[in-house]
C-alpha cells in the first residue's frame, strides 16, 4: 500500500456515524413460529414415489450399475437395497429385470471382499424365496457357472464361501442343482482331492495348505454339501419315476381302456457329458458298452462310485483312531461327524445302484458293487464296530450310526465267508441289543432299526451262513417277545407285525422256534377278529402267510365267526382296491381243513365278498 493511504483509511473509518443499538423489551426477544408456508409442487413430484411400506422406488438399472462399482461399501449398500425391494415388492423386478439382477448378484459371489460375497448370498436367498422356481430355471445356468467358478477359484476364501452359495441353491432349487449335478460333482472332488499321475488312475486326498481351517474340518464341510447334493439328486429321480400315471380313457361302449399318460419326460440328468467318461472303463462298463445299448445312467453311477468310494475310505482311514482292533472304539466330534457323513453318502450311492437295477430288472450293478468294495468297506468301517461317541459328539446318536453301518454291511455283504462270516454274528447281536432298548429310541433310530431288521430277517434271510442261524433265532425270538409282551403303539405294532409275517413267509430256514410262535399266532388272530383298520402291507403279508403256515390257518378256525364278520366291516388303509384287499384276507378259507358251513358264510355282510367266499369254499377238496 502507498505511504499515507493506511492513515487515510483509519481517519475515514473513525469519521463514520456510530449508531447505538437499542435493546428489545423483555419478552419480545423470541422467534415466532406461528407462520405457514405453502409447498412448492413440481409436476414430477406428483407421482407416487413411495411404496406402502415407505421404501422409495428407484430405477432397477441404476441399482444394477451400482453393483458394478469398485467401492465395496457402495456394493454392500446396493445389495441391501435390492434385498429390501425383493422383500417388499418383488413385482418391480419381473419380468424385465430378473435376468440382470440374477446375473449381477450372482457375479458378486466372486467378489474379493468377504462382506460383499456374504451379502450377495443373503440377497440371492431373498430372491429365490420371493419368486416361483419356474421363473429361475432359464437363468440357473448363470448361477451354476458362477458356483463352479467359485468352487475352483484360486483364492481360498472365495472357494470356501462357494459352499454357502451352494447351500442357498440346495435349499431353494434342489431340482435344478440335481439337473446340473454332473458338472458340479467333479468340482466337489477337486476341493478335497487331486488326480494321481497318468500311470496311476484315480484320486488321492489333498492337503489343506493355505486355508485357515484344518483339513478335517474342510472335508467335513465339503462332505456335508456332497451328501445334500446326492439326496437332492435321488429325490429328483424318485419324482421322475412317479411322473408316469395310468388314467382311464373311454375306448368303446363295451368297457374301459387303460393307457399310460406320461406327464413329463424323464430327462433330468441322463444326458451324456462330453469328456466325463474318457477313462479306462471297468469290466461292467465294457460289458454294458458291448451290448450296443444306451447305458449312460449306469455308467454315471459307476463313475460316481469309482471316484467317491476310495476317497471316502481314505478319508476315514486318515481320521479314525488307531486302536480299532479291540472294538467298541470311542470317537470324538470330528471323527463322529465324518463317519456319519460318509455313511450317508454310501447309502445314497447304494440307492442309486438299486434304482438302476430295478429299471433294468437285474442285480448286476449290486453284484458289481459288492465284489468291488465289500472288502474295503469291512476293513475300513467295520473294524472297531460298534463305535461310541464322546464329548460333543454325543449330539449325534451313536446307536443310529451303528445301525446304519449294520444296514450297509448287510447291503454289501455277499455272505461268502471270511471277514463277513465273522462279522455277521456281531451285526445280528448288536441289532438284538438295540431291539431291547426300543423304548428309549428316537423315531429316526427306530426307522434305522426297522430297516436293519427287514434286511436281516427278510431280504438276506436265506443268504446268511449256517454259523449265523443261532444268532438269527435269538433275534427273531426277541422280536416276537417285544411284539407280544410290550405295550406298543398301533403304528409300531403294525410295523413289527408286517415284519414278522414277511420273515415267516419268505424264509426257508426256520429262524423262529415253533413253540415261540403260538402266542404270536393268537395275537394275530385277535387282530383279524377285532381290528377296525388294517394297512395294505399287512394284508399282503397275511395273504402270503396263509400259503406257507397251515398251523396259523388252523389257529384261525377257533375264532372263525368273529373273523368272517369283522373282515366285511374292516377298513383297509393305504389300499387302491378295498374289495380286492378283503378278498386276500378271506383266502384263508381255501386252506382250512374241510368245508365251512353256510351259517358261517352268511356272517359276511358284504354280498360280493360272501359270493367270493362261497366260491372258495366250493373249490376245496374234502
Amino acid at each position: 500500500m502507498a505511504k499515507g493511504k493506511h492513515k487515510k483509511a483509519l481517519r475515514s473509518e473513525k469519521a463514520k456515524v456510530k449508531l447505538k443499538g437499542a435493546k428489545l423489551p423483555k419478552g419480545l426477544n423470541i422467534t415466532k413460529t406461528d407462520f405457514k408456508v405453502k409447498k412448492i409442487l413440481i409436476r414430477e413430484q406428483l407421482k407416487d414415489t413411495e411404496t406402502p411400506e415407505g421404501i422409495q422406488r428407484v430405477n432397477i438399472k441404476d441399482l444394477v450399475s451400482k453393483l458394478r462399482h469398485n467401492n465395496s461399501s457402495i456394493k454392500q449398500d446396493t445389495l441391501k437395497h435390492v434385498k429390501e425391494i425383493l422383500a417388499s415388492s418383488p413385482e418391480d423386478l419381473f419380468p424385465r429385470h430378473l435376468g440382470d439382477v440374477v446375473q449381477t448378484v450372482g457375479q458378486m459371489s466372486l467378489d474379493v471382499d468377504r462382506e460383499v460375497r456374504r451379502e450377495s448370498f443373503r440377497c440371492l436367498q431373498t430372491l429365490l424365496e420371493s419368486i416361483d422356481t419356474s421363473l429361475m430355471e432359464p437363468f440357473f445356468d448363470m448361477l451354476s457357472s458362477y458356483l463352479r467358478c467359485a468352487m475352483t477359484h484360486l483364492q481360498n476364501n472365495i472357494q470356501e464361501d462357494s459352499l454357502l452359495l451352494l447351500d442357498v441353491l440346495l435349499q431353494n432349487v434342489p431340482h435344478l442343482v440335481a439337473k446340473d449335478s454332473d458338472k458340479i460333482f467333479t468340482n466337489f472332488l477337486d476341493m478335497v482331492s487331486k488326480l494321481r499321475s497318468e500311470s496311476q488312475p484315480g484320486r488321492t486326498l489333498s492337503l489343506n495348505l493355505g486355508k485357515k481351517i484344518t483339513a478335517v474340518k474342510w472335508r467335513i464341510r465339503v462332505l456335508e454339501r456332497l451328501l445334500k447334493l446326492l439326496q437332492g439328486l435321488n429325490a429328483s429321480l424318485r419324482i421322475a419315476d412317479t411322473e408316469t400315471a395310468v388314467k382311464p380313457m373311454q375306448f368303446n361302449a363295451e368297457g374301459t381302456f387303460y393307457a399310460p399318460i406320461v406327464q413329463k419326460p424323464q430327462e433330468l440328468w441322463f444326458e451324456e457329458v462330453s469328456g466325463l467318461f474318457i477313462r479306462q472303463m471297468s469290466s461292467l462298463k465294457q460289458k454294458t458298452a458291448a451290448k450296443g445299448t444306451d447305458f449312460s445312467e449306469s455308467q454315471k453311477i459307476i463313475y460316481y462310485v469309482e471316484q467317491m468310494v476310495p476317497l471316502l475310505v481314505e478319508t476315514w482311514l486318515e481320521i479314525r483312531p488307531q486302536n480299532t482292533e479291540e472294538g467298541d472304539v470311542a470317537l470324538g466330534q470330528e471323527a463322529a461327524s465324518t463317519i456319519s457323513l460318509i455313511v450317508g453318502i454310501l447309502e445314497e450311492l447304494w440307492n442309486m445302484v438299486v434304482r438302476c437295477d430295478q429299471k433294468s430288472q437285474t442285480t448286476e450293478m449290486q453284484t458289481w458293487l459288492r465284489k468291488s468294495y465289500n472288502r474295503d468297506f469291512c476293513q475300513a468301517f467295520m473294524t472297531g464296530f460298534p463305535y461310541n461317541f464322546t464329548g460333543k459328539a454325543r449330539s449325534v446318536s451313536a446307536q443310529e450310526e451303528n445301525l446304519r453301518l449294520c444296514y450297509l454291511f448287510c447291503c454289501l455283504s455277499d455272505s461268502s465267508g471270511g471277514t463277513n462270516a465273522k462279522l455277521s454274528g456281531k451285526i445280528i447281536d448288536f441289532t438284538s441289543a438295540s431291539l431291547t432298548t426300543w423304548r428309549s429310541q428316537t423315531p429316526s433310530s427306530w426307522a434305522c432299526l426297522h430297516k436293519v431288521l427287514r434286511i436281516v430277517l427278510v431280504e438276506n434271510g436265506k443268504s446268511w451262513s449256517t454259523r449265523s442261524v443261532a444268532h438269527l433265532r435269538k433275534l427273531s425270538q426277541k422280536l416276537l417277545d417285544v411284539h407280544t409282551k410290550a405295550k406298543l403303539s398301533s403304528e409300531l405294532s403294525g410295523a413289527i407285525l408286517v415284519l414278522i409275517s414277511h420273515a415267516l413267509s419268505s424264509e426257508e430256514k426256520c429262524l423262529v422256534v415253533k413253540e415261540t410262535t403260538e402266542q404270536w399266532f393268537q395275537q394275530l388272530r385277535s387282530v383279524l377278529a377285532n381290528a377296525e383298520k388294517m394297512p395294505q402291507s399287512l394284508v399282503d403279508a397275511l395273504a402270503k402267510l396263509y400259503t406257507i403256515s397251515r398251523e396259523f390257518v388252523n389257529f384261525l378256525s377257533d375264532q372263525l365267526p368273529d373273523i368272517l364278520s369283522n373282515i366285511s366291516r374292516m377298513e383297509i388303509t393305504e389300499s387302491k382296491d378295498d374289495g380286492m384287499a378283503k378278498r386276500q384276507l378271506v383266502n384263508f378259507i381255501y386252506w382250512l381243513p374241510g368245508r365251512i358251513t353256510e351259517d358261517h358264510l352268511n356272517l359276511i355282510a358284504d354280498e360280493d365278498l360272501r359270493r367270493y367266499a362261497t366260491s372258495l369254499n366250493s373249490l376245496k377238496k374234502c
